[in-house]
């Protein structure tokens, strides 16, 4: 639920989704999500499918590259809701590994959205692993966003946004079945020609392990990064997840077995 209390509007929003992974070779992952959107404004209501697929590769030792689509609904508060913007993502992930603990991780992606509207972004991120176990990473992150047309008074659009930041990530046990992840960032982000302004997020999440087949967690996040809010707003979201694998173990394991042990 999401109210403006300028206007007075509201509205609210459900989404729903199941998420479905296949090995198709040693190497090579398919992960799907589907569901849809429930929103209602006032007296409108609608719904609208959500759909992400990715397609995960390993072209050659210590790279992985993903390639993606995303297709969703603007639905941070009641005004966007009300407009029924839904946005196509096109994206492409690679990440880089070496042997002496550096690695680089690089997104680019476009978005088409119903509203004739586009956007490009690249975000890159040059890190160093100083742990293993718990595996603890700090780093630099860049990125840059341009929009087809700016439309601030509607969304954040801007014609060029950049930021820069450094941070840190721990990811860890705390007992044979309970893992940790936290993370911290900050820096200085640049909209269009107004000043720099300064930058925090931060996120923690504890996931349980209660069986072979089901798993849940808990998690938090904070962020008044412009790019993931809007200039001048903060993002705070609490939440829970739960997973179900439907079975123990993945579908044609033993051709996937038989294969992986000829190569």
């Amino acid at each position: 639920t999401t109210e403006n209390t300028v206007t007075l509007n509201k509205a609210d929003s459900h989404v729903v989704l199941a998420g479905l992974g296949y090995k198709l070779a040693p190497n090579v992952d398919l992960t799907t999500v589907l569901g849809f959107n429930n929103s209602r404004f006032m007296e409108t209501e609608y719904t609208q499918p959500i759909l992400h697929a990715k397609l995960k590769l390993k072209p050659f030792k210590l790279q992985h590259l993903e390639l993606g689509y995303q297709r969703e609904v603007q639905n941070f508060n009641a005004d966007l809701i009300e407009r029924e913007i839904v946005m196509n993502h096109y994206g492409l992930n690679y990440n880089l590994g070496t042997n002496i603990n550096l690695g680089w991780y690089t997104q680019l992606m476009h978005t088409q959205q119903t509203d004739n509207n586009s956007r490009n972004l690249l975000f890159t991120s040059l890190y160093y692993t100083v742990l293993q176990k718990p595996a603890l990473k700090f780093g630099l992150n860049y990125q840059y966003i341009t929009f087809g047309e700016q439309v601030p008074t509607i969304y954040f659009s801007p014609e060029k946004y950049q930021a820069g930041e450094v941070f840190g990530d721990i990811r860890g046990k705390i007992s044979k079945h309970t893992n940790y992840m936290g993370s911290l960032a900050t820096g200085i982000q640049k909209v269009e020609s107004d000043a720099q302004s300064t930058i925090f997020r931060a996120e923690a999440a504890v996931q349980q392990q209660f069986g072979k087949r089901l798993s849940g967690g808990v998690y938090g996040k904070y962020s008044n990064i412009a790019s993931a809010t809007a200039a001048g707003f903060e993002f705070t979201e609490i939440g829970l997840k739960l997973k179900w694998s439907l079975t123990k173990k993945p579908l044609f394991y033993t051709k996937l077995k038989q294969a992986h042990q000829a190569n």
